[in-house]
């Protein structure tokens, strides 16, 4: 109980930090307590216990309060912000967090250039960066650019967000130039090197989203789920299984516990070892994150209770852990994952073993003998307890951050859940065979693509569910205090009022499974894996038009044999798509082709080279220096990709006799059309039968026009309009000349340039039926397929 007050006694020391209160008139207290319980010592600890939880509550306030400082330090970054454009340099202290088109990355400034000259400084920004040039852990670089304060947005506190993580200040796309590498310690150089061997790895022997969301639970990565599926893990209330918290450790540590003592036995307690090994080798994984190590510390406490017996001991160890972390850093008291990690761990430990004596009474209710299908259903039974105690420790905390909780969430985590060990150990071992051996880590992929997608349908079905999402809901301090004293009062009455019935026999029920439903579990991913291996019957040319948002990409499939032409502005989206049209076990695309280097064509090229075998590439003609485009041709460099210019008169022949032609640019292109990238795109004409397409790329009037005078076109049944449908591209005359039968705009919802613009639609409807007029935006992904005499048009 000492223990327990003078833990939560400097926790509430920090969190009364806030109110501006004196240290002094606590002080007193905790003194007059000590006397009285001096003189009544005899009589009562209680008085001994408050008067050290009131001397620690002071040592709280004396320690937030020694840490609130003012940004009047010229030592301290922050004391530049919002000083205009500034100079700086140092070390990137964290791995940085790659998004889908950015990176944020953390950095540790060393030096500032004032007018003075350079001098030193302290601090952390954090950096909004292209996703190339690719920085790592331990790169030491120099950027200029303008150092801001963090403001809020959307209602969310972001500014207190960051400096909960020590961060006050944010540069977004500054300039960077690196100044040299490996930097950082060593050790955490080799971890964060081999996450990322393993994300890549993964990428490789994965489609999409099941390698993102494998990424995800096993590596921590969140950022390349796609937006609408972690739209549903919200809707759902699984949102903490996409990433190492506090709440999905002790979850999973839980199911293992009981899954491990399911199948080992309990005896010896080897199911508590492993289950320590196993949640200690995940945080190993993610770099041990802060928040991460946090709550597996935490996590280990609950294990070793369990492993030593003394279960009535978890809490006070739970509370000195918490009150050591925040004595260390108070910060982190406000930290959301730090709430989440306690507030699991106490739910845990609270309300489990509730439930699990609720869960014996009713199997013993039921009169179920000892056996296989008593002991399968009390794993389940567990696992849904597991999860309700977690949550019944948490949802405070998520209803008070994010006023919305899910209703179904129990039920939901409870189905998804037992898929986690799963997904954790397949993923770990698909990724380090994909290290030593690609070609068998595809086949470990389908292995670990089942339960991956399993817990896919289960998100989405429960997030399908009508009015599960509890919204606009915002308890305040002394609601979320009264339901925590409610809590621990319930498990008070039935530590003192219950009595736990006799356990029973312990068994190794799984020993007791029939070698037939193994040898059916095994045959299930195998005949999965021989029917893709299946080959293709299918003898019709298809022409991919991918929707990727705002940008261009094609994928042109005959049988195994694929030409991509171009990228698109979103490398998630493009593998998401490709991986919807690509074989499963195909992992390889025969040709990419960029049109020209703009981002919104080329941007998905990177990721593609990096997931696939790809066997040739063909660059556009461009004098382009953009450090993306740089970034592209030294991929290709590096994976020894056979590489060749775009020329006219070029011509790929596909496997059914179909020729792809490249027909610009030619030479006698006049210099002003050449001058943009745009203009100098690689147009290709694909022919199969009598059915022609156009791809047009980017170029505008002036190319379309020495296009008719050279005779370069002519009569198309598909026409890929130019620039996502641009005022100034598919002029009357081009339109005329070529006689499309349909049109294909690649276009992205609501974007800023107003694509497809109104008087190109207008000269579209001259030479064609509005309904031939196709859009991405409009349709999503569509396939023009043929087969040399006859068009098919499918969305996809």
């Amino acid at each position: 109980m000492i223990i327990s007050l003078c833990s939560l006694g400097l926790i509430a020391g920090v969190a009364l930090s806030r109110l501006g209160l004196p240290v002094l008139p606590f002080i007193i207290l905790a003194l007059a307590l000590g006397v009285f319980w001096f003189i009544f010592r005899k009589k009562t600890r209680l008085l001994l216990g408050l008067s050290l939880g009131f001397l620690a509550l002071s040592g709280g306030l004396w320690l937030a309060n020694s840490q609130i400082t003012i940004n009047s330090d010229p030592s301290r970054l922050d004391y530049y912000n919002d000083s205009g454009k500034l100079e700086l340099q140092g070390i990137i202290t964290e791995n940085p967090d790659k998004r889908d088109r950015t990176s944020l990355i953390l950095l540790e400034a060393s030096g500032i250039a004032t007018s003075s000259g350079w001098q030193e400084v302290s601090g952390n920004v954090l950096l909004t960066l292209p996703s190339y040039p690719e920085y790592s852990y331990g790169d030491q670089i120099r950027i200029s650019g303008y150092l801001k304060t963090p403001e809020n947005f959307d209602g969310f506190d972001y500014k207190s967000y960051l400096e909960n993580q020590q961060i006050y200040s944010v540069m977004v796309y500054p300039e960077t130039t690196l100044l040299s590498e490996d930097n950082g310690n060593p050790v955490m150089t080799a971890i964060f090197s081999f996450r990322q061997s393993l994300s890549e790895s993964l990428s490789r022997a994965m489609p999409e989203p099941e390698a993102s969301l494998a990424k995800g639970i096993l590596l921590g990565e969140r950022s390349g789920i796609p937006e609408d599926i972690q739209t549903e893990f919200s809707l759902s209330g699984t949102t903490h299984l996409l990433a190492i918290s506090g709440a999905n450790l002790s979850i999973l540590s839980g199911i293992l516990l009981a899954a491990l003592g399911w199948i080992l036995g309990k005896r010896g307690y080897i199911y508590i070892y492993l289950t320590l090994i196993l949640i200690w080798g995940y945080s190993l994984l993610s770099g041990f994150d802060p928040p991460v190590v946090r709550a597996v510390i935490m996590a280990s406490i609950f294990l070793s209770a369990e492993l030593l017996g003394r279960q009535k001991n978890a809490m006070p160890a739970l509370c000195l852990a918490a009150a050591v972390m925040v004595a260390f850093s108070p910060s982190i008291l406000w930290s959301v994952s730090f709430q989440l990690s306690f507030m699991s761990m106490l739910g845990l430990i609270l309300v489990y073993p509730m439930l699990k004596e609720l869960n014996i009474r009713l199997l013993d209710r039921l009169g179920l003998a000892e056996g296989i299908f008593r002991a399968t259903l009390g794993l389940v039974l567990d696992g849904l307890a597991v999860s309700l105690a977690a949550i019944a420790g948490i949802w405070p905390v998520l209803l008070y951050y994010f006023e919305n909780i899910s209703l179904i969430g129990p039920v939901a985590t409870l189905l998804a859940m037992p898929a986690m060990p799963f997904i954790i150990v397949l993923s770990f071992l698909t990724a380090l065979l994909g290290l030593v051996f690609p070609a068998g880590a595809i086949f470990m992929g389908y292995l670990t693509w089942l339960p991956c997608r399993y817990m896919l349908v289960v998100v989405s079905l429960t997030a399908s569910v009508p009015g599960v999402l509890m919204s606009g809901l915002r308890p305040g301090a002394m609601l979320m205090g009264i339901y925590y004293f409610l809590l621990g009062m319930l498990y008070w009455l039935y530590k003192h009022m219950l009595k736990m019935p006799p356990s029973r026999p312990n068994t190794n029920p799984a020993s007791t499974l029939n070698l037939r439903w193994l040898l059916a579990g095994i045959a299930v991913p195998v005949l999965f894996f021989s029917f893709n291996l299946s080959p293709s019957t299918d003898q019709k040319l298809h022409v991919y038009f991918l929707n990727v948002g705002q940008g261009d990409a094609i994928l042109i499939q005959y049988q195994n044999q694929d030409i991509l032409i171009d990228g698109g502005p979103s490398p998630q989206t493009l593998c998401s798509e490709l991986d919807k049209h690509l074989p499963f076990f195909d992992r390889s695309i025969e040709m990419v082709i960029l049109t020209h280097p703009d981002s919104d064509h080329l941007n998905g090229l990177l990721e593609v080279l990096e997931r696939y075998r790809v066997k040739e590439v063909i660059l556009p003609q461009t004098r382009s220096q953009d450090s993306l485009y740089q970034s592209y041709q030294n991929l290709i460099a590096e994976k020894a990709i056979p590489a060749r210019i775009a020329e006219t008169g070029m011509q790929i022949t596909m496997a059914n006799g179909a020729v792809l032609e490249v027909i610009s640019p030619f030479e006698g292109l006049s210099s002003k059309a050449a001058d943009t990238d745009n203009n100098h795109s690689t147009v290709l004409n694909l022919s199969c039968g009598q059915i022609n397409y156009l791809f047009c790329a980017d170029i505008e009037t002036t190319v379309e026009y020495q296009l008719i005078t050279q005779r370069l076109l002519a009569d198309t049944t598909v026409l890929k309009v130019s620039h996502h449908g641009s005022k100034y591209s598919s002029s009357a005359w081009f339109l005329d000349v070529t006689s499309p039968e349909f049109g294909l705009i690649s276009v992205g919802a609501d974007n800023r340039y107003g694509h497809p613009h109104p008087e190109t639609l207008s000269r579209l409807i001259s030479v064609m039926a509005e309904n031939c007029i196709y859009r991405t935006d409009i349709w999503g992904s569509l396939d023009f397929a043929t087969d040399g005499q006859s068009l098919y048009i499918l969305q996809s």
